[in-house]
């Protein structure tokens, strides 16, 4: 695990805005340098993951968080609604060792970070 601890710390977060504004005409984009809105940790992670975003307006809709291995295959897929701010737990004690990367789509974000899993 020590030797993942720098790429842990060099996770960076790359954030497209895939929709547009609301019908009230907010829009839900950050600024990805600034706010910094999806958090995954603890990093590196072992057991028990925890991801968390907030968003500058209400969602209200469904969203999908994925975790795929680094050649693009999806190793776990699950779908919530999120009104306010999301704050998942996910066991990652059945994935190997390694480098993934945990992605949150809705309609309107894609958001997207490097996670490290040790054992």
């Amino acid at each position: 695990c020590i030797a993942y601890e720098d790429q842990c710390q060099a996770a960076t977060i790359n954030m497209v805005r895939a929709g547009t504004p609301d019908s009230i005409g907010s829009s839900i984009y950050m600024n990805a340098e600034k706010e910094q809105p999806l958090k995954v940790y603890p990093l590196p992670v072992s057991s028990t993951l925890t991801v968390s975003a907030n968003f500058a307006a209400p969602l209200n809709q469904a969203v999908s968080l994925e975790i795929h291995d680094l050649s693009g295959r999806q190793v776990y897929k699950q779908e919530t609604f999120v009104v306010d701010n999301l704050r998942e737990q996910i066991d990652v004690q059945g994935l190997r060792a390694g480098s993934y990367l945990m992605s949150v789509f809705s309609r309107d974000i894609a958001l997207r970070q490097k996670l490290i899993i040790c054992r």
